[in-house]
Formats: structure tokens, C-alpha cells, sequence
């Protein structure tokens, strides 16, 4: 659990970070998770947040893995932290093999995983945000996807439920089995405007996709009350495995 202060007719903002060994990760870039809240009178919030990454270029041998935090580049003011409110914090560090084809025979361990990092800066409120290519090699696999960016809404007027959502998509198409796989934003703004942004992690498995070449696709999508003004940005890391399906 996580939080942050801001307080005054200001826009405040807060980072965590992993550092590995004492530094950023450069290749291909810093894994951040950030809030950040602009309010005409004080804001007070406390949220979980997962925020994941993968690092190239880190020598074998002992590392130091810790969490730092900061203020965001081109806002004025930094929010006052919170960090493991009332809730334990969990750090799962992995070391991984990418592109490693499936052979035939199911009971042998195969890896079939890809990693992307992209610099996205989208301000549309519905449709395509970004998408990334994906070879799956059989049609008895699943595809698990994790997908970790900055989301933003923005809530211009008062007492009105703002409600946009971000959804994986397979070649256009929403998730059937065993259902969609999105992020919800839903904000009520009774007393002021409200302009919040969190990192948020997409993640979700979907069943009955073809062999060959899938489109991997991040969709906004409007689905009741009213649309607010997104943005979503940030380094977006996603990660692709094809996994096997128990019998």
C-alpha cells in the first residue's frame, strides 16, 4: 500500500523506483511506479500498487535490490509518501531466460517469453494506445500478459462519476476465455476537480488463442457514466509468455 499528500490549489508528484545495486536501470530503463494529484483543497490518498520490470546488462553474482523514492521531473511540488500503510510490501525478483522456443513435448520446461519497453505519451480517451507483435508457437498454449504504464484522468467538473477503463486486446479483440482483462479508473469528484495519476499493472491470461503472429494491443474504452480526460504515458513495460495449460 501506498500513498501520497498534496495539498493547496497545486500539482504535486511522487516516484518509487527499484535500484539494483544502488543504480537505476538503464537497459531499458528505470522501473517507476508514481502518483501524482492536482486539487484545488487537500488530498489525502492511499492505494496498492504493482509496478514491475525487467533489467538487462546486470553482471552474475551478489545484488542489492532496494526501493528509493523521489519527485518527478517538471511538477513543483513533491508529495509527502507513504510507503507499506498498514500492509506488508513484497518484492518478487526473478532471473529470466527470453526466446527460448517450445519444442513438442509438453512435460519438457520451454520458455517462450518476450519483454518490450515502450515511450508512450498518448492522449486519446478512447481506441489505440499501443501495441506490440508476439510470435505464439502452438494452439494448446495460453498467452499470461502483464502490462505496467502511467495512467492518468483528469476530472473537470464536480459531483460527477468519471469512469474510463484501459483493456488488453488480442488482434483487436477483447479476451473471451476465461474473460476481458482490463484496468478500471472510477473517480467521484464531489468537492473539487480532480487531476490523478497512479501506475497501474494490467495482467491476465487468455485461453483459445491461434498459433502465428498475435497483435498485443492496450485499448481505451469508454463504458458508462462519463468519460473523463485521460493521458497514458510513461516507460510502458509489457511482458508476453506463452504458457502450457495443465491437461
Amino acid at each position: 500500500m501506498v500513498g501520497g499528500t498534496c495539498g493547496g490549489a497545486v500539482e504535486c508528484c511522487g516516484f518509487w523506483q527499484f535500484l539494483i545495486n544502488g543504480l537505476a536501470c538503464s537497459n531499458p530503463g528505470p522501473i517507476v511506479g508514481m502518483i501524482a494529484l492536482t486539487s484545488a483543497g487537500n488530498q489525502l490518498y492511499h492505494i496498492p500498487m504493482v509496478f514491475t520490470g525487467v533489467c538487462y546488462g546486470i553482471p552474475a553474482g551478489p545484488l542489492v535490490v532496494s526501493v528509493a523514492v523521489g519527485t518527478c521531473a517538471g511538477y513543483s511540488t513533491t508529495a509527502d509518501l507513504y510507503t507499506g500503510l498498514y500492509s506488508a510490501s513484497h518484492i518478487i525478483i526473478e532471473e529470466i531466460r527470453e526466446n527460448t522456443p517450445f519444442i513438442n513435448a509438453k512435460a519438457t520446461p520451454a520458455f517462450n517469453l518476450q519483454n518490450y519497453y515502450l515511450n508512450l505519451s498518448s492522449g486519446a480517451d478512447s481506441g489505440l494506445l499501443a501495441s506490440v507483435n508476439f510470435v505464439k508457437t502452438r494452439s494448446d498454449t495460453a498467452l499470461r500478459v502483464s502490462w505496467t504504464s502511467h495512467n492518468r484522468l483528469i476530472t473537470p467538473a464536480i459531483n460527477v462519476a468519471y469512469h474510463n477503463e484501459w483493456h488488453i486486446m488480442f488482434d483487436g479483440q477483447e479476451c473471451t476465455n476465461p474473460g476481458i482483462i482490463n484496468f478500471i479508473f472510477l473517480i467521484v469528484s464531489s468537492g473539487n476537480a480532480l487531476n490523478n495519476l497512479r501506475t497501474a499493472r494490467n495482467f491476465g491470461i487468455c485461453v483459445g488463442i491461434a498459433a502465428g503472429n498475435v497483435t498485443v494491443s492496450m485499448q481505451a474504452v469508454f463504458s458508462g457514466d462519463t468519460m473523463g480526460d485521460i493521458f497514458t504515458t510513461g516507460g510502458v513495460r509489457v511482458s508476453i509468455e506463452e504458457v502450457l495449460l495443465t491437461a
